[in-house]
């Protein structure tokens, strides 16, 4: 009803229609024509639909029914006093019924049961409406009825008694029907209804609707068909067959029909309480043979369900099970026991259970075995078994012996369990136990075991012995905090500051004193462990006194520093600072910490300087990045910033330098470059004028020197061709000595001449091919080395590519090998050597190496000088201008490309001449 009709005043409005047409019927089969009892079916309606629903719809059901009566004897003229009383008896009826039966049956009672029915059928058709009945008998004077106190209160609990037991059971049984339960009946079940159904109604109409038959006599015939109802079709059958009798007696009770009665004599024989009769009694014998029979069904399925239920716990159980016969032969075992040891159940079953123990301990089982019998149980008894595939299993037993009623032996009942794993855990265990306690003995940190709750010290490990200087046991049984001088707050610690960390995996500075007087700095974390099912305090000792000692130095430079450092956060204020900033600014320590640095930031850097935090969030570092800070006299000073940040702890750590006065030199440095500039190319002007002159001079000189020169060598060399003859040999000599000299002199100006050229001579330069410019060089020497009259072992190396002027370049190589083809003149086996090596990153470095007459490095400096010898004239000839023409070269390329020129050598040992060029 509940979910048919949802509305409560629709669930009234059919309830009170329903209540108001079994109230007529009942009034019908009481009062017509003579009997003076009848069935009242409202009160078996009122007594089912309370037990139907919940309590908290009984004020909607008593409404309902109040209404109804009232209706009800409105129709049929009853005066007010009567129509209350009757309204009032009715609901008391139910309303005590239906709280007997939920308080002490159940609270929506089936009628499955003995013991359901019986409740039912005790504290509704008999308790609830004899009360009612006494009580509607006790206000007949209110009434004005006529009759006995016994007649009337009969006929009040009879026929309300009748109609609970027609009623109530109907509703309570067929409430849950579904319509979907029909379509799995078997056809067979049909037909056996229908056959029923035929049969009951031939029987109805013999038994009251024949002519001239007497049908009160033989009704008790229906009997066993509704004990077929009820074997074959449980409490809905016989609800159906009683709800059809009731109705089927109903039309002749009322005198009408061929099996009518006239009124009897006596009261126990009149028609209506016949058929009450008839109908208690087919309705118990149904209701009874029923409930029994469903529960005995019940029971069958029930003990069906639970024997395969524990014969399906026995196979599935997640342990294994097995059963022994009084020899000890296998009677069962499960299949967990079969996978354990991987035999077959025919493998097992009827074997010897000693045949599946390892060899040395079926002698152990055989004298066990009779113990246990006596016994009668046994408890974690271990054997070693052996599997079908020869591994050897470790199990547990948990047994005890099953008995018949005459206490006679009838199997064993075990419970098996591989422990291999847990016996190899065990022995893991004591070697976890083992390495703890090596460990724990030569760990690093100090380790103290304390109790929980005293603080008291259990035990300590030798790092912590070795901390304090104390002995083990001068220290076990005291409280750990006795040994702890101060914790990080300064104050003494307690057993909670020791253990603070336990919670929250924390770490307390605390400072503990040694056994000689010295304090140490030390960290302290607390573990809390269960060791022997006792709560343990571990900790964790870390001496840190040297940190803390650099520590207070490092704050001591962070102090002391010229430079200002600070630690400030993502959020754009500094967290730390030291003093430099008061010193270099001005402010204040809380000032700086309280104020964004933004806010000290020149408004015209603000941006640049966002743009570096940005970089810094980023995690990029920043390098020389340089602001304005407002002082707090409100200038303004350079700063140059260095900073890293730790994007993890959203912290920034960094360097700052005061770089006012740097900034103030590089203006001024500026203005100089300035004026300077303007004073260059003044002197640019007048160099390139006295250039000009210097050119014109150099070209006037050689012009006026080539022409005596010419005419003393010309004049010689005709006397010594023309007229030697007449000159003796020393005049001769004399002759040719000043023809050699004007020569050599032609050579010196030639070779200052062009030492002039190259000095102003512009570099042009462009990639060289070393190797080839080398090559030519040499042939051009080859000449040279004719002339010598000796060989000469050239030696050159793999030369790379270069820039450089190739015209001044290969002055260079012709210049220092000439050198060094000269200053091997001496040698038997003369050989140069060309090669390159790099000794600077980022240039090229060319030797040329000789074996010749070497140098005293004492007088390394003077060989590129104008002028300058290392060796006499008759040894070696030569101007002395060749190698400072070099120097001219290599300068001009240290000028424009950082190149250098420098030579190594041991007198006559050779000499080795490097110069370099940018690569």
């Amino acid at each position: 009803m509940d979910s048919l009709l949802r509305p409560i005043w629709a669930r009234a409005l059919v309830f009170c229609g329903i209540y108001v047409c079994c109230a007529f019927l009942g009034l019908m089969l009481s009062s017509e024509p003579y009997p003076n009892v009848g069935f009242w079916l409202p009160s078996g309606l009122y007594v089912g639909v309370l037990l139907l629903v919940s309590t908290r719809h009984w004020g909607w059901i008593f409404s309902a029914a109040l209404i109804a009566d009232l209706l009800f004897d409105l129709s049929r003229g009853q005066p007010s006093i009567r129509m209350g009383l009757n309204a009032v008896t009715n609901g008391f009826e139910a309303f005590l019924g239906a709280l007997l039966v939920r308080r002490f049956v159940a609270s929506r009672p089936t009628l499955e049961s003995l013991r359901e029915l019986g409740g039912f059928l005790l504290f509704t058709s008999g308790a609830s409406a004899m009360a009612a009945g006494v009580l509607w008998a006790a206000t007949m004077p209110l009434r004005g009825a006529k009759g006995s106190f016994g007649t009337i209160w009969l006929q009040w609990w009879s026929g309300d008694a009748l109609g609970i037991l027609v009623m109530a059971p109907f509703l309570l049984v067929w409430w849950g029907w579904k319509r979907d339960e029909w379509r799995g009946v078997q056809v067979r079940r049909w037909i056996e209804g229908t056959l029923l159904a035929v049969l009951l109604l031939v029987a109805i109409w013999l038994l009251f609707y024949y002519p001239g038959r007497q049908w009160l006599g033989h009704k008790y015939l229906l009997v066993p068909l509704i004990i077929w109802a009820a074997l074959r079709f449980g409490l809905r059958g016989v609800t159906l067959v009683v709800m059809l009798g009731a109705v089927a007696i109903a039309y002749p009770t009322m005198g009408h029909g061929a099996a009518s009665l006239l009124p009897a004599r006596n009261l126990f024989l009149e028609p209506a309480l016949q058929a009450q009769w008839f109908i208690v009694v087919l309705s118990l014998t149904g209701l009874v043979v029923g409930v029994v029979w469903e529960e005995n069904a019940r029971n069958a399925a029930q003990l069906r369900d639970n024997e395969e239920h524990f014969r399906l716990l026995y196979q599935n159980a997640p342990v294994a099970y097995q059963s022994l016969d009084l020899h000890g032969n296998f009677l069962d075992v499960n299949q967990v026991w079969l996978d354990m040891m991987g035999y077959a159940r025919e493998e097992v079953v009827g074997y010897w259970f000693g045949d599946f123990l390892v060899r040395s301990q079926s002698d152990l089982f055989r004298q066990r075995f009779p113990q246990f019998k006596e016994i009668g149980q046994v408890h974690n008894l271990e054997f070693d078994m052996e599997r079908k595939d020869g591994r050897v299993v470790i199990v547990a037993f948990e047994g005890r012996i099953g008995y018949d009623k005459q206490h006679v032996f009838r199997q064993t009942h075990c419970v098996m369990r591989n422990i291999t794993e847990i016996k190899q855990a065990e022995n893991a265990l004591r070697e976890s136990e083992l390495r703890y306690r090596t460990l724990f003995d030569d760990a690093v940190e100090g380790i103290v075991l304390a109790d929980r709750n005293l603080g008291v010290v259990r035990d300590c490990n030798r790092a912590f012995l070795v901390l304090t200087g104390w002995d083990k046991m001068e220290l076990t049984g005291h409280p750990l905090a006795a040994f702890v001088v101060s914790t990080h707050g300064g104050g003494k610690p307690n057993d909670h500051a020791l253990s603070m960390s336990d919670a929250s995996n924390a770490v307390i500075e605390a400072q503990i004193q040694t056994k000689n007087g010295e304090k140490k700095f030390v960290e302290i974390k607390t573990k809390v462990l269960e060791l022997n099912h006792e709560v343990v305090a571990q900790h964790f000792f870390r001496d840190v006194t040297a940190r803390k000692h650099a520590e207070d130095d490092r704050d001591r430079l962070f102090k002391m520093s010229i430079d200002m450092l600070f630690v400030a956060g993502f959020d754009g204020y500094f967290k730390q600072i030291n003093p430099a900033w008061g010193h270099t600014l001005g402010w204040s320590e809380q000032e700086m910490l309280a104020t964004p640095w933004l806010d000290l930031v020149h408004p015209a850097d603000q941006a640049v300087t966002l743009a570096a935090e940005e970089d810094l969030r980023q995690d990029r570092p920043l390098r020389a990045f340089e602001n304005r800070i407002r002082c707090k006299d409100g200038s303004y000073r350079w700063l140059s910033w260095n900073s890293i940040p730790l994007v993890a702890d959203k912290l920034l750590f960094g360097v700052v330098r005061d770089i006012t006065g740097l900034k103030q030199a590089e203006a001024q440095l500026k203005k100089l470059n300035s004026e300077l500039e303007s004073r260059v190319l003044e002197r640019t002007g007048q160099l390139e004028a006295a250039n000009k002159e210097l050119e014109a001079f150099a070209y006037s000189i050689s012009h006026d020197l080539r022409a005596p020169l010419r005419a003393v060598n010309g004049f010689s060399s005709i006397l010594l061709r023309d007229h030697s003859v007449g000159l003796d040999a020393e005049a001769a000599r004399f002759l040719q000595l000043v023809s050699d000299n004007a020569q050599k002199m032609g050579r010196l100006i030639d070779d200052l001449l062009t030492f002039s050229r190259l000095s102003r001579q512009p570099l042009r330069k462009q990639m060289v091919n070393t190797a080839d410019l080398v090559q030519a060089t040499l042939m051009e020497m080859k000449e040279q080395e004719e002339k010598a009259g000796r060989p000469i072992k050239v030696r050159v190396g793999n030369l790379p590519a270069c820039r450089a002027d190739s015209a001044l370049l290969k002055q260079v190589w012709l210049n220092l090998l000439s050198n060094a083809f000269k200053y091997t003149r001496h040698c038997e086996a003369a050989a140069v050597e060309i090669g390159v090596l790099t000794q600077e990153p980022g240039a090229l470095t060319f030797f040329v190496r000789d074996n010749g007459a070497g140098f005293d490095m004492r007088y390394a400096g003077k060989l590129f000088g104008v002028f300058q010898r290392l060796h006499r004239e008759d040894e070696f000839e030569g101007t002395g201008v060749g190698l400072a023409i070099v120097q001219r070269i290599v300068q001009r390329i240290v000028q424009r490309h950082g190149g250098r020129v420098w030579a190594e050598g041991r007198l006559n040992q050779g000499a080795c001449f490097y110069f370099t060029l940018p690569n």
